[in-house]
């Protein structure tokens, strides 16, 4: 079975039914940027009994908006402009240095996750061509005592709305009752 190259902090091995699902943070614990990193197997086509690795990274990108008659906001809003997807059958970058929480899921709970990210991402590509708006984002996150209700995600609360589609906490930082708490310290903590 393949290792883990993304969390290498543990013997993470993954098939094509288990996959890894990992959280990274690229910078510091309070000015960093989160992510979601996403390792397995899968069949290669078209001969299924071949498999390859598969490596996605996923991502938002957001444009904040200029607030002139604020000299002190804590929480910026403005807009998610674009979910990065990049899938691979190979490591692209090195990923070890950077804080990480790993959980493994089924291959069907990733893909699932993976599906509800490309939704996000579409609905950015619509917003640039003008179908529709942009998705509110707001630098402390919808899960912040400074959040305001409905006004967007960081990339922190992003990241764990889509953990939890794929059965991976409740979408606000907290574990399911029937997961084990392991806690998310170090990752992108929010003031």
């Amino acid at each position: 079975m393949p290792r883990s190259a993304v969390n290498t902090k543990k013997d993470y091995e993954f098939t094509t039914d288990r996959w890894l699902v990992t959280v990274l943070n690229t910078g510091s614990p309070f000015a960093g940027h989160a992510m979601i990193v996403v390792e397995g197997m899968e069949s290669k086509i078209p001969n299924f009994f071949e498999q390859q690795l598969f490596v996605g990274q996923y991502d938002i990108n957001a444009l904040l908006e200029v607030d002139e008659s604020s000299t002190v906001n804590i929480n910026r809003k403005g807009k998610i402009t674009t979910v990065r997807c990049f899938e691979t059958n190979q490591y692209t970058r090195e990923y070890k240095q950077y804080t990480s929480r790993s959980e493994y899921v089924t291959s069907v709970q990733a893909k699932a996750m993976i599906a509800s990210i490309k939704e996000d991402r579409d609905v950015c590509e619509s917003a640039q061509r003008g179908e529709c708006e942009f998705p509110n984002f707001q630098l402390v996150g919808s899960n912040h005592f400074l959040s305001e209700l409905d006004m967007g995600d960081n990339c922190a609360s992003w990241c764990l709305k889509k953990l939890a589609v794929a059965g991976i906490g409740d979408g606000s930082g907290l574990s399911k009752p029937e997961v084990v708490a392991r806690g998310w310290e170090g990752l992108c903590v929010i003031l």
